[in-house]
């Protein structure tokens, strides 16, 4: 990997590298949101799965994912400098893991995409703008499981450990 220097980066380019981020985590976390809690559901209330209201609710759980990160974001940058900026940017980009989640997330939101843009154009499904988001959500949502499954070990962290990183348990 080529040596990153983010002290050479404007500060406007830092921000908007940090919103990328945080912007397609909104997403990949809404995506899966909206895949899982979809399935299940279905399946106890219709006792079937229905492909294009999987792909409705991973759409609208995805926009929602997004505009929760990002309004989070915003109240949160006002507290940064540049230095935060700097080190949270740098510290991105030599995350091998985070690297390889957001790689596989991205081819996989394309096909998603493609996939509904080809559906559409079948006359299978409505050329409406929560299909085709709905259809990226869907691809990201496959993308975030086959990410993790090929995570190489070096990078993969026990769900336990994920769960203490994030979670504050009584006695810790």
């Amino acid at each position: 990997m080529p040596e990153y220097d983010a002290a050479k980066e404007s500060t406007v380019t830092l921000q908007a590298r940090l919103a990328r981020h945080v912007l397609m985590k909104g997403f990949q976390a809404g995506s899966f949101v909206g895949v899982v809690a979809a399935v299940p559901i279905q399946a106890l209330l219709t006792r079937s799965i229905s492909l294009p209201k999987v792909v409705r609710a991973a759409g609208i759980s995805s926009i929602v994912g997004t505009g929760l990160t990002g309004a989070m974001l915003a109240n949160k940058m006002q507290s940064i400098d540049r230095e935060g900026y700097e080190d949270r940017v740098y510290r991105l980009y030599y995350n091998e893991g985070q690297n390889h989640v957001d790689e596989v997330c991205s081819w996989a939101t394309l096909l998603g995409l493609a996939g509904g843009f080809a559906l559409s154009s079948l006359g299978l499904a409505p050329a409406t703008g929560l299909h085709f988001i709905g259809s990226a959500a869907t691809g990201s949502a496959a993308g975030l499981l086959a990410a993790i499954m090929t995570m190489p070990a070096k990078h993969a962290k026990p769900v336990a450990q994920m769960v203490e990183d994030h979670v504050k348990l009584p006695g810790n």
